[in-house]
């Protein structure tokens, strides 16, 4: 399989359901949003967890190219529940490369995710 591409709602003064922008990472590359219109931004990432019984890691990853601002360690969340859902936030210039993307990884499919902005 291949990266999955990441979907982006955007939030302001409003209350969206975001269930069906939810994008399944895939197991092995991870799931990549593409940031570049978001240069000098900070990123929230709501992740779920759908798998029944077992929890499931998540990592924001460390840019592989990034800019003189980039991160130098994965965020990792160990064992995100079972059904649990939860938030990420990190800056684009720390965690995005420099083509602009940030990837976010799971222990499987059943990880899910959906980038929002705020403004």
């Amino acid at each position: 399989m291949a990266v999955a591409t990441g979907k982006f709602i955007k939030v302001c003064n409003e209350i969206k359901a975001v269930a069906t922008d939810l994008v399944a990472v895939d197991a092995t590359d991870g799931i990549k949003f593409d940031c570049k219109n978001y240069p000098n931004e900070r990123v929230m990432f709501l992740v779920k967890n759908t798998e029944a019984s077992n929890a499931k890691d998540v990592t924001v990853v460390k840019p592989s190219n990034g800019g003189y601002a980039a991160a130098d360690a994965d965020i990792v969340l160990a064992d995100l529940a079972a059904g649990a859902e939860a938030v990420i936030w990190v800056e684009t210039a720390k965690y995005a490369n420099n083509d602009g993307s940030i990837v976010l990884k799971g222990e499987s499919a059943s990880v899910k995710a959906v980038a929002v902005v705020l403004g």
